[in-house]
Parts: structure tokens; sequence; C-alpha cells
């Protein structure tokens, strides 16, 4: 997943991100790029800029990671 944010920053994505509390908010960020990504087998789907973040949503970058390693990662 690191490499994974390293990558979006090589694209010109943001490396400064604003938390947006709303749960609604990130609800439909989350769905609109996740819209054409299904699931693979053991995998998880990693986006940035995150759709917790303002910056999320429409154009954000997906890739495909470990289930696992989402899983840890995503409570630290």
């Amino acid at each position: 997943m690191y490499e994974h944010t390293l990558n979006a920053f090589e694209r010109g994505k943001p490396t400064v991100l604003h938390y947006d509390r709303d749960k609604d908010e990130q609800d439909r960020r989350r769905k609109e790029v996740f819209k054409d990504y299904g699931w693979g087998r053991g995998l998880s789907r990693d986006e940035y800029p995150y759709a917790s973040t303002k910056e999320g949503g429409e154009g954000a970058l997906v890739a495909y990671v470990p289930k696992r390693e989402n899983s840890i990662q995503a409570g630290i």
C-alpha cells in the first residue's frame, strides 16, 4: 500500500489530505471510486486519495492489495 501511495504522489495526487468526518460523504466518495472495481480473491481495494478525505472520490487511484495487509494498516 505504501508503494501505491508513492505511485499516487508521482502521478500528481495531493500529499496533504483533509479529513472529512461526514460518513455520508465518505460513503458517496467510496462508491464513486469503486464503481468500476470488483473484488479479487484474497485482495482488497485501496484508494488514494482516501474516501475519508475531501480530496477523495472521483479521480482517485485504485490498486488491489493483499486483504490482510490492508486490514492491518487500516487499523493503524
